[in-house]
């Protein structure tokens, strides 16, 4: 869609203005010629182009939820005394560990109980057929045996503690007894659900008269061809709450005989269990605002079960160990006979995770150790974390908002009778009856007319917005309010003359209001639909230059955030052809605003970067301050003279002119950070900010002034990245005025010794080595491989000398490049991480390409051998060499092709996580801080030593293919040697020492694309260009090489892709690596020369044929 500015979309209306006019007197003139009355025939042709109003659907089409969950979550962990060793073997440890800081609790015993009633015989060989059991933890048995005796049940005890087992073996002995029981699993993830189904499935299937009971998820993603067997025919169902609010309370009457059985609900309370692989922050998932959408939705169904019949349905949730789990249960179930069991009678290992469970304690040992560098509160008081209370679950259940969305969903899904339902709803049911439904003659209340026709599609349990729009259809005088939209969306949808979609149908807005939020539309059949012509400012006003920023053109600056959108107009687009345009219409719309405070966002960044620099600089909270800002000044009423500039700072504690030097070491490393920053501020899951992501504890005005949201924006725009204007808080900030400004333009800042500087630039070789990095590493090391390309077409050239095919030397030479690289050099550099560390990990996006990707190259290579071989006896030789040479041909055009997809791949998708995971090797390196001490070439001594190496290293690949001659036929060294392993050596040895260095400098992924790139342009490109510069020489340069080579290739690929699958190294399997290469070389030292299999053979060379070392 063509994107134009106000003054031109101006000038296109007045041109299509004149052109209607033109158009008009041409037709009124046509009218007049031919006889014809203008009026007849507009009236005639106008049922072509104007909305006809139709009859409305008498019912719509349930709306299908969709759910993205993980395949899998990992399962296993490490053992805590390994995981504490691990930290403090780490090259950057240094006692951050502080003294205390970490604790060792006894091991506690296995403690059992006994069941107070009988288990068939099947249900026991279940039990122990798929789980082992012979008998029950004490907690477990209690759980069973008050389930058993018609309580509901609250388990609070440790992860692994064997939770699962009791809401699975009560439902199963249930099944056995009456098979028309029914059973509700809500789990809030598709994973988690997914697990308890095959576990309960595998149980049954050892039960005889269950194995084929109905066990099945219900859930968005459940087709609805298998939703009306799912309703009626099973007996255990997973589902989630979204499923149970939108689907199954509303149509009670497709669901009555499922509820009329319904006997256990295994409930949304709080959850956690190492059994189920349930990640943490499902602890809090039913906490807040959910947690009392979840608590009304629990409500809601123990009152359909019991009108109809069931009063008898019975609770059972599993919780982590949180300060108040019994009453969280009675809160979110609405319920009081509740049975709490909390001891936990599971056996704990403090030192084996295969003890059953592990301890809580050391649990929160095991968190602690790993993010010691992220949560500086507690690294500072390490007491606090195994003292203080366990943390308390709050559901609101007096939220208005919240309140009357259920209220008007029970009312839809059977009339409210006050006197009756006030133990669902509380005491004050029969006041906001009154106030908010409908009451009939006979003093049932019903739902409002604001909320139908499906009132639980207008009450979304997972965010609430306090202003909406209400969208009324008016068609055929209706007036039924069709939704509601929120505020935030509804100046970017309805709009006069917009055509508003509503569950596929098409609907114009004929009236829209924006101060009584309202907008009527009408029903209407168009071939054309509308898109908004609006217009954003996002206005960062940055200061205080600390760096340029890496794919960023610009520098680390901050500031003052202005965010305003205006719809001006739209657009009627024909979405059958393409969104063509069809006209182009004003509006005027009030603009909105997002007034997020300046100083909020501004300090909000200050705290979210300021707590990731223990990840660069090793330091201790309170070693890097910042200016906090004090909510007495920021939302005073009145103008205030202390205007501070826009700009975040920070300083060194310790003072003094040299400071402690942490922010030294954190300033060459502000891209990252800036980075980590952002994922941080973006992968939290709280409203407003918390100390996880922006807020600090250390805050001196207690965090008062803070606005995530425009933190985001701050740190989006410093990266150059989209700033998602709807996704913003909309209008003023709570408890945060509009109107003063605390915060004004930064000025200049002046250099040392009066040198005027507002931005320090990096270098120009800090420049050129950024653009490089913007392309994949393996472009940036076509450099590296220009003497290896001149080598092989030196050799080329060379005529056949006494005996020597320099053809069979190309070929031995390139796999001998790959051998060389993907064997020595990965093996010396796992041996030189290994001397400082005794396991080095590496990303996995570095260390693909050596697992599928080469093994890819090494088949594409070989397929002209294989095909040599396959033919060798059974068509002639001259023959068999000319298809052979013709396949090598065409499978080089297709190597070379595949690595140009692959450079265009990683260009497109990988270049920003490379660039990522190199910036952190750089943050790594052991040396590093050296290197940046040493004086910096500029970029012409750069590009003069690059060539004079570049010029040396020919020089001696040349004289190394004249020396060829000599140490085949005087020092009669053979072909294979000199191929596979002399001339790689020599050609390789400069970037073999690089890599080296740099994994000893604890750099790993930077020597792994060193190795792997150049192994893979060998492979796709080099070798490939060869073949292609002989065909243009008429050389019979091919592919087709010995036998004995190909298969020590693939199986070198294979070796090292086993290797590089864990991303972890250690010096076994580089020594491994290297001493198999010596092997090979041995094997190639002793391998015959062709003539010599020639003059053996009596002189039967060609039945060897003409490729290779044969």
């Amino acid at each position: 869609m063509p994107v134009f500015s106000q003054a031109q979309m101006m000038r296109l209306i007045e041109r299509r203005n004149s052109k209607f006019e033109q158009a008009i007197e041409a037709f009124l003139a046509r009218c007049l010629e031919e006889g014809l009355d203008p009026e007849m025939v507009l009236k005639s042709e106008r049922e072509k182009f104007i909305p006809q109003p139709t009859d409305v659907k008498t019912g719509q089409e349930e709306v299908k939820l969709t759910s993205t969950l993980p395949e899998s979550i990992p399962r296993e962990r490490k053992s805590i005394p390994e995981i504490v060793q691990e930290l403090k073997d780490s090259p950057w440890y240094t006692s951050q560990i502080v003294p205390d800081g970490h604790r060792v609790f006894d091991a506690q015993e296995a403690v059992y109980g006994d069941l107070n009633f009988m288990l068939s015989q099947d249900l026991v060989n279940a039990l122990y057929n798929t789980k082992g059991i012979t008998q029950f933890y004490a907690h477990q048995a209690d759980a069973i045996n008050a389930l058993h005796e018609g309580h509901n049940v609250v388990v609070a005890t440790s992860t692994s503690s064997g939770k699962s087992l009791i809401y699975q073996l009560p439902v199963l002995h249930a099944l056995e007894q009456d098979h028309h029981t029914r059973a509700m699993y809500i789990f809030p993830t598709k994973a988690l659900a997914q697990d308890q189904r095959r576990s309960l499935k595998e149980m049954m299937s050892f039960m005889p008269g269950l194995e084929e009971t109905l066990v099945e998820t219900f859930d968005g993603d459940t087709p609805m061809t298998e939703r009306n067997i799912i309703r009626e025919e099973a007996r255990i169902i997973f589902t989630n709450p979204d499923m149970l609010h939108i689907t199954i309370l509303p149509r009670e009457d497709y669901w009555r005989t499922f509820l009329k059985n319904l006997k256990y609900v295994v409930g949304p309370s709080l959850y956690e269990d190492a059994e189920l692989t349930e990640a943490v922050d499902e602890l809090h998932y039913y906490n807040g605002l959910m947690g009392s959408h979840v608590a009304y939705i629990m409500r809601r169904l123990r009152r359909t079960c019991a009108a109809l019949g069931n009063r008898h349905v019975k609770f059972i949730s599993c919780s982590a160990t949180v300060a108040n789990p019994e009453q969280h249960f009675k809160t979110i179930f609405g319920i009081d006979d509740v049975r709490l069991v909390d001891f936990d009678g599971s056996p704990s290992d403090p030192g084996d995770p295969a003890s059953g469970r592990g301890n809580a304690m050391l649990e929160c040992s095991r968190l602690f150790c790993q993010l010691i560098l992220r949560d500086q509160h507690y690294m500072q008081n390490p007491d606090e974390l195994f003292t203080k209370p366990n943390c308390e679950l709050l559901v609101d259940l007096n939220n208005m908002l919240v309140k009357e969305g259920h209220l008007q969903c029970a009312a839809y899904e059977m009339p409210i009778q006050p006197a009756e339902d006030a133990i669902y709803f509380g005491s004050d049911l029969p006041k906001i009856c009154e106030e908010r439904l409908l009451k009939d003659d006979t003093g049932f209340y019903h739902c409002h007319d604001r909320f139908r026709p499906f009132p639980s599609k207008f009450v979304s349990i997972r965010d609430t917005e306090e202003d909406h729009f209400a969208i009324i259809d008016i068609t055929h005088g209706r007036n039924v309010v069709l939704e509601e939209l929120e505020a935030s969306r509804a100046t970017f949808t309805i709009y006069d003359g917009a055509i508003f979609l509503h569950q596929g149908d098409t609907y114009l807005v004929r009236d829209f209001n924006p101060d009584k939020q309202i907008a009527r539309v009408e029903r209407v059949k168009v071939d054309w639909l509308t898109s908004q012509r609006d217009y954003t400012d996002v206005d960062p006003i940055e200061t205080e230059a600390v760096k340029r920023l890496r794919n960023s053109p610009s520098c680390a600056y901050h500031g003052t955030i202005r965010i305003k959108q205006v719809v001006f107009g739209y657009f009627k687009v024909d979405p059958k052809r393409n969104n063509r345009i069809l006209d182009a219409v004003q509006v005027d719309n009030p603009p909105v605003s997002d007034a997020c405070t300046p100083a909020a966002a501004i300090h909000a960044a200050q705290h979210a970067l300021m707590s990731l620099i223990p990840n660069f600089v090793v330091s201790a909270p309170g070693d890097v301050r910042t200016e906090c800002k004090s909510a007495l000044k920021e939302f005073a009423k009145r103008e205030t003279r202390r205007k501070r500039p826009a700009r975040l700072t920070f300083y060194d504690a310790k003072g003094g002119a040299g400071g402690s030097g942490i922010n030294t070491k954190a300033f060459e490393f502000v891209d990252l950070l800036l980075r980590q920053a952002l994922d941080r501020v973006m992968g939290c899951a709280c409203e407003g900010g918390c100390v996880e992501c922006c807020a600090s504890e250390l805050c001196k005005e207690m965090n008062a002034v803070m606005s995530k949201a425009g933190c985001e924006v701050v740190l989006k725009a410093l990266l150059d990245e989209e700033i998602d204007v709807d996704a913003l808080p909309m209008g003023p900030e709570e408890g945060r005025p509009v109107g003063i400004e605390t915060v004004v333009l930064a000025g200049p800042v002046p250099a040392k010794e009066g040198r005027g500087l507002t931005v320090e630039v990096e270098d120009v070789l800090d420049v050129t080595m950024r653009l490089l990095s913007s392309c994949p590493s393996q472009v940036v090391r076509g450099l590296g491989s220009l003497v290896e390309i001149i080598m092989f077409i030196v050799l080329i050239t060379r005529s056949e000398k006494a005996g020597i095919d320099y053809i069979q030397v190309i070929q031995a030479a390139i796999l001998g490049s790959v051998l060389a690289t993907l064997l020595l050099c990965l093996g010396l550099c796992f041996m030189a991480a290994g001397m400082k560390r005794d396991e080095t990990h590496f990303s996995e996006a570095v260390g693909e390409a050596g697992n599928g990707l080469l093994l890819t190259a090494g088949f594409g290579l070989a397929i002209p051998t294989v095909f040599e071989h396959s033919l060798s006896s059974k068509i002639p030789q001259e023959e068999l060499l000319s298809k052979t040479i013709d396949i090598s041909r065409s499978t080089a055009v297709l190597l070379m092709v595949a690595y140009f997809i692959y450079i265009f791949f990683h260009t497109r998708t990988h270049h920003g996580i490379y660039d990522a995971v190199f910036v952190a090797d750089e943050a790594r390196d052991d040396d590093g801080y050296k290197e940046r001490m040493r004086h910096r070439l500029t970029l012409t001594e750069c590009i003069l030593a690059l060539a004079v190496s570049i010029a040396l290293v020919t020089i001696i690949a040349i004289a190394l293919v004249d020396q060829i001659h000599f140490l085949v036929e005087e020092r009669h060294v053979s072909d294979a040697f000199v191929g596979l392993i002399l001339v790689p050596l020599v050609e390789k040895a400069a970037e073999h020492l690089t890599a080296v260095d740099e994994a000893y400098d604890n750099q790993m992924n930077f020597a792994l694309s060193h190795v792997l790139g150049a192994t893979l342009q060998t492979a796709l490109f080099n070798g490939p260009l060869v073949v292609i510069v002989g065909w243009g020489l008429g050389k019979p340069m091919g592919l087709n090489f010995e036998v004995f080579d190909v298969v020590v290739l693939l199986l070198a690929i294979i070796t090292v892709g086993n290797f590089l699958r864990d991303q972890k190294c250690n010096y076994l399997e580089g020594a491994l690596c290297v001493l198999v290469y010596v092997a090979i070389a041995v094997a190639a030292l002793y391998y015959p020369n062709p003539h010599t299999i020639a003059a053996g053979e009596g002189g039967n060379a060609a039945s060897s044929g003409d490729g290779g070392h044969r």
